[in-house]
């Protein structure tokens, strides 16, 4: 629990299976703009989310863009009183990565957790 803004890249990187991801968090009057980029080797997925929340306001936009794989992701978004939890899961052929990102904004109180699986790593 931080009572002050953060911003944090978590890196990860797989064996064949490339993964580099930036999660950027920056909390200010209760306002959370933040960005997920995932790129991977042989399996090319970018995708942004961004959620914007404003008097209980979510304006979320997410971007997906495949080469030759199936891609099944969900989000989850749940406002109340300026709280916001999203759940993001991807899941392509031959390059299963399952993460979830949780993030819970309350006075300028931020907790996320980040948690990788990969196959073969």
């Amino acid at each position: 629990v931080t009572k002050e803004p953060l911003n944090y890249i978590v890196t990860t990187t797989s064996q064949k299976n490339r993964v580099n991801r930036m999660v950027t968090t920056a909390s200010q009057k209760n306002r959370i703009n933040y960005m997920v980029t995932t790129t991977s080797q042989k399996n090319r997925v970018n995708y942004m989310v961004t959620t914007a929340s404003h008097k209980n306001r979510i304006n979320y936009m997410v971007t997906s863009a495949s080469h030759k794989k199936r891609i099944n992701y969900m989000v989850t978004t749940e406002s109340q009183k300026n709280r916001v939890n999203e759940t993001v899961t991807t899941a392509s052929q031959k390059n299963r990565v399952n993460y979830m990102v949780t993030t819970a904004s309350q006075k300028n109180r931020i907790n996320y957790m980040v948690t990788t699986a990969s196959q073969k790593n």
